[in-house]
């Protein structure tokens, strides 16, 4: 299963927290 864009932002922001 290929991870879908809202997974992706949500790994993104959890590793990367640009807020």
């Amino acid at each position: 299963m290929m991870p879908s864009i809202c997974d992706v932002e949500l790994v993104i922001g959890l590793y990367l927290p640009y807020g």
